[in-house]
């Protein structure tokens, strides 16, 4: 049975405190259908991914895909006081559903491989759907969240207006975003999975046990282990290949952040945007691709060409976790990490770091717009 969780967030409980202290009846009154409105709104998305959802299990040509990130995992993962005031690495995990299979796919790697951006998320859904779509596939319906450094940017619009015209089967994609705080999605239950079996493994000491747990946490989870081959510089890549950022008709601006649908059909100069989850009022905003987009081509270059710096406060912090509680036989894995980043950042650890950690956890929803 399909049932996505229509929860709460920090929209809704703002608005429930101002009811509750109201005094005035009519104040009263239009916060509460304010509320109502952002509750109604939020519906719409769980409908329409539950309604899609059942359509590509009956309908061979349709398919549904959820992705999002699960939080950081750290290493190592041990029962100690200590850590808790420790900086830990991260291993990171992005997920991708299947709403006509009901499987995940989880691209697992460290911070010192990739960040979580733009490049990272493309890069995993350019592989998911080269790889793992099936081939009867020609409409997608993708739903996430609005993380702008993720999954709502002009990297990601100018890589599915190119996908939908050089990919010879898919013709139509429609990508779907929920109201802020409002998304609770297929892929964030396969992560409480992990998070459960997580519980019941006191000690985790390296990336190939985190990838072991997320497979055996249930048979229908693949994990694709990540290397800085499969991580293309898309960003760069449709810098040159699109003139501008998309136009609409009277010159409005592509203001990205308001839009709740944005569609992508084959053939079209354009793409649709609409601010709310239907096409009731929508926008054609044109691309403005500098030649011919069936003669594009998907980006060679890699993002990265060497290990990402690690915060030395952390490098600090980890070396004495490691000295204390990771057994001498997994310790080889920290210690390549550490003379690498001797190698490549020597006189950034001879000095302190003035920035803290950038990614201690992830970010709530509730900060995007």
């Amino acid at each position: 049975m399909l049932n996505f969780r229509s929860d709460t967030c920090q929209t809704c409980d703002i608005l429930q405190n101002l009811i509750l202290a109201e005094i005035d009846p009519e104040e009263k009154k239009a916060r509460l259908t304010e509320k109502d409105i952002h509750i109604r709104k939020s519906e719409v998305f769980y409908k329409k991914l539950k309604e899609v959802t059942i359509l590509s299990k009956e309908d061979e040509s349709i398919e549904v895909l959820c992705f999002d990130f699960q939080q950081n995992l750290p290493l190592p993962h041990v029962p100690a006081g200590d850590v808790f005031y420790k900086r830990q690495l991260w291993e990171y995990n992005f997920g991708i559903h299947s709403g006509k299979l009901g499987t995940s796919t989880f691209y697992m790697y460290d911070e010192q491989t990739a960040k979580k951006g733009s490049n990272e998320v493309i890069s995993f859904l350019d592989h998911y759907i080269n790889t793992y779509l099936p081939g009867s596939v020609s409409k997608l319906y993708i739903f996430s969240d609005n993380a702008f450094a993720q999954n709502k940017n002009q990297t990601l619009v100018k890589y599915l207006y190119t996908l939908v015209n050089v990919n010879k089967k898919i013709s139509q994609i429609h990508h779907h975003y929920p109201e802020p705080g409002h998304s609770f999605l297929p892929c964030d239950r396969s992560f409480g999975l992990i998070e459960k079996n997580k519980r019941k493994k006191e000690r985790i000491y390296l990336p190939s046990e985190w990838i072991k747990l997320v497979e055996q946490t249930s048979k229908k989870f693949k994990v694709v282990p990540v290397d800085q081959e499969m991580i293309l510089n898309f960003s760069d890549h449709f810098k040159q290949l699109f003139k501008s950022a998309p136009k609409g008709p009277k010159k409005e601006k592509f203001a990205i952040s308001t839009y709740r649908l944005m569609r992508y059909t084959k053939s079209y100069q354009f793409i649709e945007c609409s601010v709310s989850l239907g096409f009731v009022i929508s926008t054609n905003f044109f691309m403005n691709p500098k030649g011919d987009i069936i003669a594009f081509a998907m980006p060679n270059n890699k993002a990265y060409s060497k290990p990402l710096d690690i915060n030395p406060k952390k490098i600090k912090d980890l070396r004495d976790l490691v000295r204390k509680y990771v057994p001498l036989n997994d310790q080889g894995y920290y210690n390549r990490m550490f003379e690498n980043i001797m190698l490549n950042n020597a006189e950034d650890l001879n000095f302190g770091d003035e920035n803290e950690d950038p990614d201690e956890g992830s970010v709530s929803d509730s900060s995007y717009v």
